[in-house]
């Protein structure tokens, strides 16, 4: 593949972003890359993604799969991390600049400027968890923890067509927590018997985290809200999703919404061809 050309129908000019040989992988749409001009990425000369349908960091586990950051006006990247041992994360604070990543029970930081790296937190024996999302300050990490139970029905059931309804409908206990950076305080804000997933912060609101109910869309309330400080907790979809929104009309309004609570530049894009698949229909 060249690194850049020129569509055919619409005569736009792609380019290349990722140069680097072997597999790069950027972030999930909605989790923000971007520190100014720079983007954070994965990059690894050894992963083997032939058998995975869906590539994402998470579902691609190697040894030397690492940070990397990019240079969006010279193309040119540098890599941030040097880890041995497999490694996770989409988390970057980009008015400090630290990238936040983890390793098994450990939370690490690197400085994208600095590139400093330091060891954050390390979770506690009865609470082994995994955090996805800094706050809009930089001062709080968050995530959800799962139920031991609920790690053997995902062990059982790898595929996702088998796991889906029978999480869904083992309804177990999930924990939503923050980490202070500074004073390294462990605070669990939220415990539902219900599949808490996509736990993010808002990108301009430090004290407003957005998470959803897992599961059949059908079946489910799904987008909340949750106010770090007072514990508020806030119902962004009051009616349960129905299959009448299954075709692009409702994936339309899904984007919008999720779009609009988190803030997110990389979902603009993702409503641009939802948009443009809307057209094409008609």
């Amino acid at each position: 593949m060249p690194n850049e050309w020129i569509d055919k129908d619409t005569k736009h000019k792609i380019i290349k972003l990722s140069r680097n040989e072997g597999s790069n992988l950027s972030f999930y749409f909605h989790n923000n890359p971007f520190i100014g001009n720079r983007m954070v990425f994965y990059s690894s000369t050894k992963n083997d993604v032939s058998n995975i349908q869906k590539q994402e960091t998470s579902s691609t586990s190697s040894k030397n799969k690492q940070l990397h950051l990019l240079d969006l006006a010279t193309l040119k990247s540098e890599q941030l991390t040097y880890h041995e041992s497999p490694m996770n994360g989409e988390i970057v604070d980009e008015k400090n600049g630290e990238v936040y990543y983890q390793i098994k029970d450990s939370v690490f930081s690197v400085n994208a400027n600095t590139k400093k790296v330091q060891l954050v937190y390390v979770f506690p024996e009865d609470f082994k968890a995994n955090v996805t999302t800094v706050n809009a300050d930089g001062t709080l990490l968050a995530g959800a923890k799962s139920d031991d139970k609920e790690k053997e029905l995902f062990r059982q059931n790898p595929e996702k067509k088998d796991y889906f309804n029978i999480i869904y409908e083992a309804k177990l206990p999930r924990t939503l927590f923050t980490i202070n950076t500074k004073t390294k305080k462990l605070d669990k804000i939220f415990t539902d018997s219900a599949w808490l997933n996509h736990v993010q912060f808002s990108s301009t609101d430090p004290s407003l985290l957005m998470f959803c109910h897992e599961g059949p869309w059908h079946k489910v309330d799904r987008i909340w809200t949750i106010n770090v400080n007072s514990k508020d907790v806030k119902l962004i979809h009051k009616e349960p999703w129905t299959w009448k929104l299954q075709d692009m009309n409702g994936l339309l309004l899904m984007g919008k919404k999720f779009g609009l609570i988190c803030n997110s530049r990389e979902a603009r894009p993702f409503l641009w061809r939802v948009q443009t698949l809307q057209q094409e229909r008609r």
